[in-house]
């Protein structure tokens, strides 16, 4: 069991201010009411015990800047009234609100001068703290060395991150934070007070910084390695995908990061009283008004028919006009990952999540693959795609090379895999003109890349073709060499289409979707990850451009060693180098970062790359049976073995 140590759920307003409140309201998109069901953890395990007190006061400056991360959700008036939503014709054509949706918006309380003006009582976020009487061990975590193998390991359970009383209050979705009142965020730490090994922790103080207590961790060699026993604290922060994404809540947490270790950083612009612009949607209108209201999801299509009933067309029949490089697969591309369907699909979508969930032995886990492991073998990847003259080959990314590794891994050997791909991706750097717009946006801000359609069957022959890209079916082969399935990731994810255009698709779909409820088709449509010719569909997120994989908690321990904007804030060297020895003493490294997907149905296929961690190795979080797990402890194995030999083939073919 573990004992409460602290609630903070803070209010940050002046209690001597008199003057009549006012709101701020600032409306959401139909990306956001795509996820509005979806909660998301991110979370930490750090070495040290840090303070709490110095997380309130790094939060408090953070929704002091920024006002509408301490508002509150809340259905659009004309929602509640069953009105409202996307329309072709509303405000000229651009989709935007009127009959027919469900959109959520945010409510900040204000002065009537505009400062934030919280009533009494009232939490512009949730911070609780516990002490666990048991060692981190208790829970299955072990601690990583310096120079680990690729591991794979069970998600720790998640009350160590997020309070059981978060989880149940806000378990559908948006529609308890509007019934409960829930802030937008929850952020939560659980110490441990030291000792890794069972039988060493317990129940004890927290230690002056002046102590030294030592513990023998032992090394993955099974020499034993002294080092101090500086606890560890267990951080998470609980978010609606409703209101942020992956990049968005990143944003946030890099803020947080700044306010605790007292850098400068920007806040976006501050909300004024009454109804405030949402920038993204207004950057969204602007696109709809210049591509013209003729173009249909699949392109072409007649105006007002917008999305046919026949999934095939959100296909495209030839190269987009935006390709610099047509692909030879082009025509087995959808336009977007998501597909407009009808209910008997949906109903099909949501047994088989409930099959894999609740029937199937299924496993949400966590894989670090080793910088060292990862690095060569990407360079193994580029190297051989630049041998076989293959374009952009020096393009191929990190993130090409670790998604088509897991494809092959996990589907290689199996016999008729038909795999929907697709890639989320944030438009804040996509798109020419809107990252100066966007780039403290945290709100859902996506579009997707869709691949072509991946089948585990021998459908190719190389010698029958004269890409390695083609195929006789218009799909790409599993079966491929790694360094091949990665450049068709690659070349898909540059060549194929903009985001842009991606996301206009989607916009288009979306818009269909809020139209047949108001002509009276009802609820039976829906927007999912579908595809009619696949019988499996694969998300990926890369959130490496997020950057949270580690975080620099100094503040919370000690002192960061960076001043105001980074910078050493002018401190000599031995005032630097006492900083940095009174911080060894208390820690501050991040030793695990995890992506926590709360609630008990979880959509299969998912595979999440966290980021790296401070000393490069990369995180990914996944779930899947039991049995496609042992398939990924085993590539792994068979990774670091040909990195250690020396020899990749064994990966590559």
């Amino acid at each position: 069991m573990s004992t409460s140590t602290s609630i903070s759920d803070h209010n940050t307003s002046d209690p001597n201010v008199t003057s009549t409140t006012t709101y701020a309201i600032y409306p959401l998109t139909p990306l956001d009411t795509m996820s509005e069901a979806a909660n998301i953890g991110s979370a930490w395990i750090v070495e040290g015990l840090v303070d709490v007190a110095e997380i309130r006061r790094a939060l408090d400056g953070v929704v002091r800047k920024w006002g509408v991360l301490s508002g509150r959700v809340e259905l659009q008036s004309s929602c509640a009234a069953g009105e409202g939503g996307l329309t072709r014709d509303g405000d000229g054509g651009d989709g935007v609100v009127g009959d027919g949706c469900k959109r959520y918006q945010i409510r900040v309380p204000l002065h009537s001068d505009g400062a934030l003006n919280f009533p009494e009582g009232y939490k512009s976020y949730g911070l609780t703290s516990t002490t666990s009487p048991y060692p981190l061990s208790h829970y299955g975590i072990k601690i990583r060395f310096p120079d680990a193998t690729a591991s794979v390991s069970d998600v720790p359970p998640m009350h160590l991150f997020v309070p059981e009383e978060r989880l149940r209050r806000t378990q559908w979705g948006l529609a308890d934070y509007v019934k409960n009142g829930e802030p937008l965020m929850h952020w939560h730490v659980t110490h441990f007070l030291g000792g890794y090994r069972d039988g060493v922790g317990g129940e004890r103080e927290v230690r002056h910084e002046d102590e030294k207590v030592r513990v023998s961790l032992g090394s993955r060699e099974g020499k034993d390695d002294e080092r101090e026993d500086l606890g560890y604290s267990c951080i998470g922060v609980h978010w609606p995908h409703g209101i942020f994404d992956g990049v968005g809540i990143s944003i946030v947490i890099h803020a947080f990061e700044a306010e605790l270790n007292g850098r400068t950083w920007t806040p976006p612009p501050k909300l004024l009283p009454g109804v405030n612009e949402n920038v993204f949607e207004g950057l969204v209108r602007e696109a709809l008004r210049k591509r013209g209201g003729s173009e249909g999801v699949g392109g072409g299509e007649e105006e007002g028919k917008g999305v046919p009933s026949n999934p095939e067309a959100h296909f495209s029949s030839s190269p987009s006009e935006e390709n610099t490089s047509p692909l030879p697969f082009s025509s087995s591309i959808p336009r977007t990952h998501f597909t407009l369907v009808n209910l008997f699909v949906l109903i099909r979508f949501i047994l088989g999540m409930m099959w894999v969930n609740f029937v199937l032995k299924t496993s949400e886990y966590t894989v670090v693959i080793p910088y060292e492991v990862h690095r060569r073998l990407v360079a193994e990847v580029r190297k051989r795609a630049e041998e076989e003259g293959l374009d952009d080959a020096k393009r191929i990314s990190t993130g090409d090379v670790v998604i088509a590794w897991w494809i092959k891994t996990m589907y290689g050997d199996e016999k008729d895999r038909r795999i929907h791909l697709g890639n989320i991706s944030s438009l804040r750097g996509g798109v020419e003109g809107w990252s100066e717009v966007l780039g403290m946006y945290p709100h859902n801000c996506i579009s997707t890349i869709a691949y072509p359609l991946l089948t585990s069957h021998s459908s190719f022959s190389l010698s029958s073709v004269s890409s390695p890209l083609k195929t006789s079916t218009n799909s790409v082969s599993i079966s491929q060499p790694l360094h091949r399935l990665a450049h068709t990731l690659t070349q898909t994810r540059l060549h194929h289409t903009t985001r842009l255009s991606e996301l206009l698709a989607m916009w288009d779909l979306l818009r269909e979707k809020e139209e047949g409820r108001k002509e009276g088709w009802g609820w039976p449509y829906e927007v999912l990850p579908y595809r009619r010719d696949a019988n499996e569909s694969v998300m990926v997120t890369n959130m490496c451009a997020g950057g949270i994989g580690w975080l620099d908690w100094g503040g919370a321990l000690g002192g960061s060693l960076g001043g105001s904007g980074g910078e050493k804030g002018g401190l000599d060297e031995d005032e630097l180098r006492e900083k940095a020895r009174r911080r060894r003493k208390r820690g501050g490294k991040t030793l695990m970062h995890y992506k926590l997907f709360p609630g008990p149905l979880k959509m299969p296929g998912i595979l999440n790359i966290n980021g790296k961690l401070e000393n490069g190795d990369l995180v990914v979080s996944t779930f899947s049976t039991v049995a496609r797990r042992r398939k990924i402890e085993e590539g792994c194995r068979v990774l670091e073995r040909g990195v250690r030999e020396g020899d990749l083939d064994g990966v590559v073919y």
